[in-house]
């Protein structure tokens, strides 16, 4: 009965296996570029951790045909890592899976290459560990590079050339941007809390939806910039320049003493409690914005639209308002 029994698992277990191991080869022969060495490399990597069992002939003699046509170095890894493990028969399930290739550095060499193109995540993470590196031997200009999502918490990446970098999701959580260029620059809801971006340009920056509370901007330049739906809460905005999308932003005890808006968007801006004594607001558009307790003393309020509004509470000059 245990021989009946330990033969019947493993008749379903290699019915599973062998199923599965039709299913990648599917894949395979569908899916990945047979004139690109690094992306047959890849699929030796895939193919070497399949189990121990025969392919049957047709697909064997369809790789080999493949191979025949490989430079020197991918056929003798084909040779050495790939057909012994396609051809070698088996009892069962009792084989062993494959040793280790032998040359296992160059295919993950040549791996990491061949992901790096398939999708921005991956492509992402390559360019991290090159900035990265590059950070480490004191380079200072990283324009173009992709790090998406990327983990930056609390690195010193001030004075840095990241001008039409995508850090679109990234963590920039306490990171120290201090003038840096990030004109044209992705920071779609990045994570910038406590960040320090002072003197930093971010002219026609996308940030939208991006987190900047309690965010240092004190002179940064954010002209053309896209800020829609952004927290900019408890932000140090003094001086800073911000004829800018603001639509929707959060600004709510924010310090924009001598902070230039003039001919900002500002419809339906939240800026309850905002200190905005100095401000150049000439010409910005404040409509059904939240101005309760905010502090607009000495403002140039001249041609702000104001329609909608709500002002209660706010500090304003006698005369200050456009009549």
């Amino acid at each position: 009965m245990q021989a009946h029994a330990r033969g019947c698992a493993q008749w379903r277990a290699h019915g599973y296996m062998r199923a599965l191991a039709d299913n990648l080869l599917q894949q395979l022969d569908e899916h990945l570029d047979w004139s690109s060495t690094d992306s047959f490399a890849s699929s030796c990597l895939e193919t070497s951790a399949l189990p121990s069992r025969r392919i049957n002939a047709r697909r064997y003699s369809g790789f080999a045909r493949k191979a025949g046509s490989l430079p020197g170095a991918a056929m003798s890894a084909w040779q050495a890592d790939v057909a012994p493990v396609m051809t070698r028969g088996g009892e069962g399930m009792s084989r062993r899976m494959p040793k280790r290739p032998a040359n296992v550095d160059a295919h993950n060499s040549a791996s990491s290459e061949y992901m790096g193109t398939m999708s921005p995540r991956s492509a992402g993470d390559t360019d991290l560990v090159g900035f990265r590196a590059g950070l480490a031997r004191g380079e200072r200009g990283f324009s173009g590079l992709k790090l998406r999502r990327a983990d930056l918490r609390e690195l010193d990446l001030s004075g840095l050339s990241l001008q039409r970098v995508d850090l679109a999701g990234a963590d920039l959580f306490q990171v120290n941007l201090f003038g840096s260029d990030l004109t044209h620059a992705d920071l779609s809801s990045a994570n910038l809390v406590r960040a320090d971006l002072g003197n930093t340009r971010l002219d026609g920056a996308q940030l939208v939806g991006a987190h900047l509370s309690w965010a240092r901007l004190l002179g940064a330049s954010l002209r053309e910039a896209n800020l829609l739906r952004a927290n900019l809460s408890r932000a140090d905005l003094r001086r800073a320049r911000l004829e800018a999308n603001l639509e929707g932003v959060n600004l709510s005890g924010a310090t924009l003493v001598g902070a230039d808006l003039s001919r900002a968007f500002l419809w339906g801006a939240n800026l309850e409690n905002a200190n905005l004594c100095e401000a150049k607001l000439a010409g910005a558009k404040l409509r059904r914005a939240n101005l309760r307790g905010a502090d607009l003393r000495g403002a140039d309020l001249t041609d702000v639209d104001l329609t909608g509004a709500v002002l209660h509470g706010a500090r304003i000059d006698p005369g200050q308002l456009p009549q």
